[in-house]
């Protein structure tokens, strides 16, 4: 490489960086307007307050009450954006709950990856479809089994995109990967745990 040819690479090289660091940006700030726009949407229909992001490439978000529930909506994001390696953005939805002490549930798909890390005995519903599909665990066995009697309850998971559920103490908690963004479904989310959180304190 000649001094004329090493000089125009020098000269073009910090502008292809910075090139390709504003485009790394501007398509994270696209996804975070797109994201915040939509929450938005979704903090009005359901009378929820909306959170800011607090930096340029945050992610918002929701608080507030649900027919009486506290309710919180927020996500995690793993690694760091725009880097060469991966991240992840995990959402939650978290419900006020009041489980009576030493009770817990969790419900979730029926896959290899949502039982990673999973303990506990499966507890059978005794509906054929719900338990293809679904993997109940908690404590006490009765206390889950006497959820999973209800009919209402179970149809509703079963129309449900996607479920991952943990009940503890005062907190019922929906987590997926990635934001969902369509109103009507986090509103089906929003009322599914309420649905959800109401069996439990009938129990």
């Amino acid at each position: 490489m000649d001094i004329v040819s090493l000089f125009c690479f020098l000269c073009v090289l910090p502008i292809a960086i910075l090139f390709f660091f504003g485009l790394v940006i501007g398509i994270l700030y696209y996804d975070r307007r797109k994201h915040s726009d939509a929450w938005r949407e979704i903090a009005r229909r359901a009378g929820l307050t909306f959170h800011a992001p607090g930096w340029l490439l945050g992610r918002p978000t929701l608080s507030g009450n649900w027919h009486g529930r506290s309710l919180r909506v927020y996500t995690i994001t793993r690694g760091t954006p725009g880097s060469t390696g991966s991240t992840r953005t995990n959402m939650y939805i978290e419900m006020s709950v009041q489980l009576p002490a030493n009770h817990h549930l969790e419900l979730s798909e029926r896959n290899f990856f949502s039982q990673l890390g999973r303990t506990g005995t499966e507890i059978p519903s005794g509906d054929v479809e719900f338990d293809q599909r679904f993997v109940a665990r908690g404590e006490p066995a009765d206390f889950v089994r006497q959820l999973l009697t209800a009919s209402e309850l179970r149809r509703l998971l079963l129309q449900a995109r996607y479920v991952n559920i943990q009940a503890s103490g005062e907190v019922i908690r929906y987590s997926q990967l990635n934001v969902e963004t369509n109103a009507d479904t986090m509103l089906f989310l929003f009322s599914l745990l309420f649905d959800l959180a109401e069996a439990i304190e009938r129990y």
